[in-house]
């Protein structure tokens, strides 16, 4: 495997690189999806990576521990996780969920700063994270839509 920041990261924290965590590692690093804990686990193993349920769950959590893996709600009422995009504390990239099929595409940039600096400035208060989803029709449904009219 090609060098990890996850499996660094694990390292530096004083844990050991177990094959369970380079497994799950290689996995989360190769998927662009946002999946719940059963999906990283049949990730997992439909690579011929017997890793029981138990010690997925486990190692999600302690990713999650080490600030590797975001967990991100996306309204339909499943923890999802992703990996940390940045080193520092914040999500850069917020979330377009389409209301007819459920697919979720990303929006890259953080276009809230001059809001979070404002806000920051006019309560005293420091935002550490946000989260934004914008819900609507992807441009397939709405093809799809203009079909059928």
């Amino acid at each position: 495997m090609r060098n990890s920041p996850v499996l660094e990261k694990i390292k530096q924290e004083g844990y050991k690189l177990t094959d369970p965590r380079r497994r799950l590692a290689e996995v989360l690093e190769a998927t662009e999806r946002h999946c719940t804990i059963e999906e990283i686990y049949d990730l997992v193993n439909s690579q011929g990576f017997l890793i029981s349920q138990a010690t997925v769950y486990r190692n999600v959590r302690l990713f999650e521990e080490l600030n590797l893996l975001v967990k991100i709600d996306l309204g339909d009422g499943l923890d999802r996780y992703e990996l940390k995009t940045t080193e520092d504390n914040h999500h850069h990239h917020h979330h377009m969920i389409c209301n007819y099929c459920k697919s979720v595409k990303e929006v890259h940039g953080d276009f809230l700063d001059k809001l979070e600096a404002e806000l920051e400035d006019k309560y005293d208060f420091k935002i550490q994270d946000h989260n934004l989803i914008f819900y609507g029709i992807c441009s397939e449904c709405k093809k799809r839509m203009e079909k059928n009219e």
